[in-house]
């Protein structure tokens, strides 16, 4: 038999959920709970106000004022605030106005009114006409800020104490991708996220400095953001940036002063600083677009204040470029002896050579892949796609082949090591809305939980006859949670209890070993095929079809498992024309 990954979907076993009509509220509240039970001491007087404050309105007054602040844009209308479970939203407003949780008509600039206005109302109100671009439309607006407050027939409105707000969301969420809408995709049963623990001792905050390094962080990516979008084009979007995407001689010097401005702005953070990634990230972002400009003295900068990958390839990179290949020798050396990351490592490895030889130095050429290589000639090209095609024709005679890829390791690995995922590690988990810990992709996720994962491994060496069972057991209890690593696929667990019985435990060992050294990139690259043969045997086979190459992240797999000795081979298919 033969098991196409794609015949197999993520469980879902949701049902239609029907949120209660004041559901945004109890979100709001349990927000301001969770914050104030984990930061009190960091939260100003101002701050414990807000949220003394807010637990003092009415409750209809509550459930008013998180509807204004989910809305977006300086100013809201009263016109478009309808909702169904607040008919008295005049009165509501007023009240709010008098308690000063928000603020009619505020004092503010003729363009914000007119920003507020549609089309039609433009012209209908202000005598602006009616072709061309808003921008026109609005430049040839009449009346100033008191006259179109006499005209419209609505109230502008300002909710108060959103910086305050901010506060409490980034104090909460950790993150600037993530508000009120995460309660519902939870609530929805959209997503259902994995249980840990949430207390003051693991938080993620350790200090005001830290909350205020992050909101600095936060304004600098944004800044870069900016300058990306205007310079280069957002990826993300179909309209295209001046120039072609590459900006001119006379504007590139002034890029290139920005992002350094921005660059040298970035908090100068200790190692182990739960944000220092995130810094790093950004700096490596900043010297990537200085590297757009040939602003190289600038990107050399930059990456040498970074810690993380592929800060120090990126500078070999530069130096060889620049006709510096010592320099960029020593870079690949310290990156050879202490790598942060497989990339590095494997960088090292095929870069260095290119730099003695540069030097002048006789080099040995690297390995050729060390997997067997085979060959297969089908009747035909597959109807049913390649790997599923190939799995259909190793089936049979004893064998069983299964179309798995990356399912079945990475899946292993999160059942086995799931207790470890979610362990209360400082600055992993802010909080219940995340699917894995927030350092899970970094250099010292491991080291951070060493204890935990070496006696896993301690198990795993020591009792391999009760690996299917942790396996089974972990499937249960957790099924249906997100995980970054488990696929839920239907009958996954039988599929991993077939699959268990012909891995031996040292070979699960070893391959989590080296999934650990670089979760990023070795989560993928696994091959295609698992084939259980009868007589207990397995093999792990890579198929390529005519004119595929082997990708990097699947040959170091590859070449790991022909290292260690575990069964995998490269097969090449073709078929006749």
């Amino acid at each position: 038999m033969y098991t196409p990954i794609s015949a197999a979907t993520k469980a879902d076993s949701q049902s239609t959920v029907e949120l209660a009509p004041f559901y945004y509220l109890d979100n709001f509240r349990a927000l301001l709970d969770a914050v104030v039970a984990q930061y009190a001491d960091l939260l100003r007087p101002e701050e414990l106000g807000f949220a003394t404050g807010f637990a003092a309105l009415q409750p209809r007054e509550q459930a008013l004022m998180v509807r204004i602040y989910s809305r977006q844009g300086p100013l809201l209308r009263s016109d478009r605030l309808v909702y169904a479970e607040l008919p008295d939203l005049p009165d509501l407003l007023e009240s709010l106005a008098a308690k000063g949780w928000l603020l009619r008509n505020p004092a503010t600039t003729r363009e914000v009114l007119l920003s507020c206005l549609t089309r039609a109302e433009l012209t209908a109100w202000c005598g602006a006409g009616t072709v061309g671009r808003r921008a026109d439309r609005l430049a040839s607006a009449q009346g100033e800020t008191q006259d179109i407050l006499a005209r419209v027939p609505f109230v502008f409105i300002e909710p108060c104490h959103r910086p305050i707000l901010r506060t409490f969301m980034d104090l909460f969420f950790g993150n600037r991708h993530q508000d009120l809408s995460t309660f519902v995709v939870s609530q929805l049963g959209h997503v259902r996220y994995p249980r840990y623990a949430l207390d003051s001792h693991s938080r993620f905050f350790r200090d005001r400095a830290a909350l205020e390094h992050f909101g600095v962080l936060a304004a600098l990516r944004e800044q870069v953001r900016e300058i990306e979008e205007a310079r280069f084009g957002n990826p993300g979007s179909s309209r295209q940036p001046p120039h072609g995407g590459q900006p001119r001689s006379e504007t590139r010097d002034s890029t290139g002063a920005a992002l350094l401005a921005i660059a040298h702005a970035i908090p100068d953070l200790p190692a182990d600083d739960p944000l220092r990634p995130r810094a790093d990230r950004l700096r490596n972002r900043i010297a990537r677009q200085l590297e757009r400009l040939d602003e190289t003295s600038g990107a050399l900068e930059v990456y040498a204040g970074s810690l993380g990958p592929p800060a120090r390839e990126r500078r070999a990179r530069i130096l060889f470029k620049r006709g510096d290949p010592s320099g960029c020798e020593s870079l690949c050396q310290a990156m050879s002896e202490a790598p942060l990351d497989y990339s590095e490592e494997h960088f090292a490895r095929h870069f260095l050579p290119r730099c003695q030889k540069k030097r002048g130095i006789k080099v040995t050429p690297p390995p050729v892949l060390s997997v067997p290589i085979r060959h297969l000639t089908l009747p035909g090209r597959p109807v049913e796609g390649l790997e599923n095609g190939v799995a259909r024709h190793l089936s049979g005679a004893g064998s069983d082949a299964f179309h798995l890829e990356n399912w079945l390791f990475n899946a292993l690995f999160g059942l086995l090591f799931w207790d470890c995922l979610y362990q209360p590690v400082r600055g992993a988990f802010m909080h219940p809305f995340q699917t894995r810990p927030a350092d899970l992709f970094e250099a010292g996720f491991a080291a951070r939980r060493r204890a935990a994962i070496e006696q896993v491994f301690h198990d795993l060496e020591t009792e391999p006859h009760r690996l299917a069972a942790q396996v089974q057991e972990t499937w249960q209890r957790c099924v249906g949670y997100a995980n970054p690593f488990v696929g839920w696929l239907p009958e996954g667990d039988r599929l991993l209890q077939r699959a268990l019985a012909h891995l031996p435990a040292s070979h699960l060992s070893k391959v989590f070993r080296h999934l650990l050294g670089d979760l990023r990139n070795h989560a993928s690259g696994f091959p295609d095929l698992l084939v259980l043969h009868g007589d207990g045997g397995y093999e792990l086979i890579e198929i390529k079809g005519p004119g595929d190459q082997v990708r990097p992240n699947q040959a170091q797999w590859l070449d790991f498992f022909a290292r260690e000795g575990i069964p995998a081979a490269l097969l090449r298919v073709d078929w006749p024309p």
